[in-house]
């Protein structure tokens, strides 16, 4: 989309890593300001700004507006971030069902990716059938019907979402800057949240390498790609990422794999697929390598999610969680500025192979977190 619009996609990253940037600043007070004035009217918030920012990217064709609407995108995602999950999980508690957070977990992953598959199907069909009637080039038309989405799903969480659940915050009146701290502190005393925090990091910087250059890649191993290739692809990622959650649940309840060996096992097939993806040469060995990333990048989730819901209090849930998505933002943001430069350098493939090497040793260090926390516990 933007390199229809004119832009070289050497600026991508810059462009793209905006996004993990700006939500790294802004998540810092977003999670605490959701728990404190509540999550649903934070998430409302959330929406108004991604609806403005998708405008300003229709309305742009220059970087420095791109990457404006850009910081919107990242602000968006910093106020939504453990909004509606927290709602989701003390929804769950006053149902009575709390013991069953993971596997429901798995089956809102899926329902997401029911939503975004069909979305990439119809972003790929769109430019071709809608826009010569509307006037616009594809990239304009499928901007447009974003924001209308947008405006529909504003909308309809004044149906959907009740009123936040009462939490009890103790003699004291929450602040933002003391709950803020609180949630920080219930990080710092859980050596599983510190782990599960760099494997977040690790997990943001191979998934935003591999999101901001794919289709780039993919044309240069096959120019003749059009739109219909990109919407069917992604497509196809959000069905793995339909599947990937279903297969682990399967697996790892005929193996009795708990949640936490799957959160350190799992993550070290990915550095391994995103260098898979660098070596390909062909356009259906690339797509399948593509495709296998999200099938095990989407396994992890609901595991994580369980773990880290299980090891936080209800006041601080937002907070922490947004904290979690910062750290992924970092990672995400760390890696999408340094590419560039790089890719210029040394060309897409090269700078994959790069990024593979140095998440492996970041995920080694994650997983020496979990050894020393099971030596703890032992002793």
């Amino acid at each position: 989309m933007l390199v229809e619009k004119g832009l070289n996609f050497s600026n991508l990253g810059y462009i793209l890593g905006s996004i993990g940037f700006a939500a790294a600043i802004f998540e810092i007070p977003s999670g605490a300001i959701a728990d404190v004035f509540g999550r649903i009217l934070v998430y409302r918030m959330s929406k108004l700004i991604y609806l403005l920012s998708v405008l300003g990217f229709f309305l742009t064709d220059s970087v420095s507006g791109a990457v404006v609407a850009a910081f919107g995108i990242g602000l968006s995602v910093a106020l939504g971030s453990g909004t509606y999950e927290a709602w989701y999980v003390e929804k769950l508690k006053t149902l009575g069902m709390a013991e069953k957070t993971q596997s429901l977990a798995r089956w809102l992953q899926g329902a997401m990716a029911v939503g975004l598959a069909f979305g990439a199907v119809t972003g790929g069909f769109l430019p071709n059938t809608l826009g010569p009637i509307v006037g616009f080039t594809g990239a304009n038309v499928n901007l447009i019907v974003v924001a209308a989405v947008s405006a529909v799903h504003l909308a309809l969480t004044f149906v959907i979402f009740d009123a936040d659940p009462v939490r009890s915050h103790g003699s004291e009146k929450p602040t933002i800057a003391r709950t803020f701290f609180a949630g920080f502190r219930e990080i710092q005393v859980s050596t599983e949240l510190l782990r599960l925090l760099a494997l977040g990091a690790c997990i943001g910087g191979l998934l935003a390498s591999l999101e901001i250059y794919w289709q780039p890649r993919l044309l240069e191993i096959s120019p003749a790609t059009n739109y219909s290739t990109f919407g069917w692809t992604t497509f196809g990622f959000f069905g793995m990422a339909i599947a990937g959650p279903v297969i682990i649940g399967v697996v790892g309840g005929s193996l009795s794999w708990s949640a936490r060996s799957q959160t350190l096992v799992i993550p070290f097939f990915l550095p391994l697929i995103l260098g898979l993806v660098a070596l390909m040469t062909s356009r259906f060995g690339f797509v399948g390598a593509y495709l296998g990333f999200m099938l095990v990048y989407s396994m992890i989730n609901p595991a994580s999610f369980a773990i880290i819901n299980e090891n936080l209090s209800d006041q601080n849930r937002s907070t922490v969680l947004s904290i979690f998505s910062q750290v992924f933002s970092i990672g995400g943001a760390v890696v999408a500025y340094s590419m560039p430069l790089l890719v210029m350098q040394f060309g897409i493939a090269d700078v994959w192979l790069g990024v593979a090497a140095l998440i492996v040793v970041g995920l080694l260090g994650a997983a020496t977190l979990g050894r020393r926390e099971r030596r703890s516990f032992k002793a």
